[in-house]
C-alpha cells in the first residue's frame, strides 16, 4: 500500500475545500490545507507563504459569505482549475477581474499545496495542464434542428419506389387536383428526404461540377445493394479502400439521374446508427 493510498485525489481536496468554505467551517478548511502552503495571487503577487497567512486571508473572505454565484471545476495533468464568479469584484492588484477569478490549486498527499490566482480562464488552464471541457451545446430555439435533402423529381410517384428500396417510407403527400406535387419520406429520424416534381428534368450529368450529393449510410452496404438490383434500381459495385473515409461505399442514381453515394457505418464516421 502506498501513502498516497485512501487519501483524497486532487479534485476532492478541492471539492471538499470548497465544501468547508461554502460552510464557513475554519477548522476544516485548515485541515485540507498543507502547512507549508503558498497562496500566489494575481500578477505573481505573493499573498500567503504558509497555512496561517492563507488562514487570515481566507477569513476575511468569508467575512461578507461565500460569495461566489457560480464555480467551475476543471482537472487538469499539473493542477485542477477553480473558476467563481463573484460579483462586485472589479479588481485585484491593477488588474481588472470582470467579476471571475480562476485559481489553480496543486494537491499532494490529499492537502493543497499551492494556489495560484489568475484573471482570465485559458492561463488558469494553461498553468494546470487542463484541456477545454467538451460540453454539449446548449439548444437556444435559435439553431438549426435538422437537415432534409430536397430533390427536384419530373415524376414524384415514378421517384418514391427507389427511395422505398433505399428503406425509406413515404409520410407525407400533397397531391393539389390529383398530381403528386410533393412527398416527404423518412427511414430513421436522421435520414428523411423530400421530392418536388418539376417540369422540366433536373440537370444530373455526372461529369459537370455541381454543389454536392446526398451521402447515405447503411450498417450492411452489400445487402442493401441487393435490395435494389431485385427491385430493379441500379447500383454501381461496391468499392474498398484505405482512407479516413468510409472503407466500404457503392454509388447509386434514382430514375432523374441523382447521384447519390452510400456507405457502411463506421466507427468515426459522420453518419449514425
Amino acid at each position: 500500500m502506498t501513502a498516497d493510498q485512501g487519501r483524497p485525489g486532487a479534485l476532492e481536496a478541492v471539492v471538499g475545500w470548497m465544501d468547508s468554505m461554502r460552510r464557513g467551517d475554519l477548522v476544516e478548511v485548515e485541515a485540507w490545507l498543507d502547512p507549508e502552503i503558498t497562496w500566489r495571487g494575481v500578477r505573481d503577487a505573493a499573498i500567503c507563504e504558509n497555512r496561517e497567512e492563507a488562514l487570515d486571508m481566507l477569513r476575511g473572505s468569508l467575512e461578507g459569505g461565500f460569495g461566489a454565484k457560480a464555480v467551475e471545476l476543471i482537472p487538469g495533468e499539473s493542477g485542477t482549475v477553480l473558476g467563481a464568479i463573484v460579483p462586485g469584484l472589479a479588481e485585484l492588484a491593477g488588474m481588472e477581474m470582470r467579476g471571475q477569478l480562476y485559481n489553480v490549486f496543486r494537491v499532494r498527499s490529499g492537502r493543497i499545496v499551492a494556489v495560484e490566482d489568475y484573471a482570465f480562464r485559458d492561463e488558469a488552464r494553461a498553468a494546470a495542464g487542463a484541456k477545454a471541457p467538451e460540453w454539449a451545446a446548449v439548444p437556444t430555439g435559435a439553431e438549426v434542428v435538422d437537415l432534409v435533402p430536397f430533390l427536384h423529381v419530373v415524376d414524384v410517384e415514378r421517384a418514391i419506389p427507389f427511395y422505398e428500396a433505399l428503406g425509406f417510407a413515404v409520410i407525407k403527400r400533397y397531391e393539389p387536383g390529383g398530381t403528386l406535387e410533393f412527398a416527404g419520406l423518412r427511414a430513421t429520424s436522421a435520414a428523411k428526404i423530400m421530392l418536388a416534381r418539376v417540369d422540366e428534368p433536373p440537370e444530373t450529368d455526372p461529369t459537370a461540377p455541381g454543389a454536392g450529393f446526398p451521402y447515405l449510410y447503411t450498417r450492411d452496404l452489400h445487402a442493401l445493394r441487393g435490395r435494389l438490383l431485385a427491385a430493379g434500381h441500379q447500383a454501381e459495385e461496391v468499392e474498398e479502400g484505405p482512407g479516413p473515409g468510409p472503407r466500404r461505399h457503392m454509388c447509386v442514381r434514382d430514375p432523374d439521374g441523382h447521384g447519390h453515394m452510400v456507405a457502411e457505418l463506421f466507427e468515426g464516421s459522420v453518419g449514425t446508427a
